[in-house]
């Protein structure tokens, strides 16, 4: 009863990084080599030079995005949408919203777009109150449950 009769406020301002920057173990870095040099010979026993390749390509990726520093980010939620540092997407142009909200791994305010091209937009919450957030958007959208995709799930254990 006492939280329903809490003010909902015009604006939610709050800052996050774009991703988490994890340490990764010297074990897990070894244990992660070893695997890629364990495909890269079955590539290369197979005479599968194209698959090597792509086994470079992926462990190249992963380095690179593993060495890129969390870039800080600005967000705001206001009665005509949401603001991300200048870019503004507004509550007509969007169709739901999902809170991920399953701590440590996922914090996320993840909202679907009526555009074709950019149908998912994913915010990291970082201190932001999920229950205010939840009830300031659903004033505007409808909430429509998202999975947690395996290709997230890995992004986040792998830190990138």
């Amino acid at each position: 009863m006492a939280e329903e009769n809490v003010k909902i406020p015009q604006k939610i301002i709050w800052s996050a990084n774009d991703h988490k920057q994890t340490e990764l173990s010297p074990k897990a870095i070894w244990g992660g080599l070893a695997f890629f040099a364990f495909l890269a010979l079955v590539e290369i026993w197979t005479k599968n030079y194209l698959g090597l390749l792509v086994i470079a390509v992926v462990l190249v990726l992963i380095i690179i995005l593993r060495n890129t520093k969390p870039k800080e980010h600005r967000f705001e939620v206001n009665d005509a949408g949401i603001k991300i540092d200048n870019e503004s997407y507004y509550f007509t142009d969007l169709s739901s919203f999902w809170i991920l909200y399953d701590p440590p791994l996922f914090k996320d305010l993840v909202l679907k777009s009526k555009k074709t091209l950019s149908t998912k937009i994913v915010i990291p919450l970082g201190q932001a109150d999920p229950v205010m957030l939840h009830r300031k958007i659903s004033e505007y959208l409808p909430e429509k449950e998202e999975e947690k995709s395996s290709i997230d799930l890995i992004r986040r254990l792998l830190g990138i």
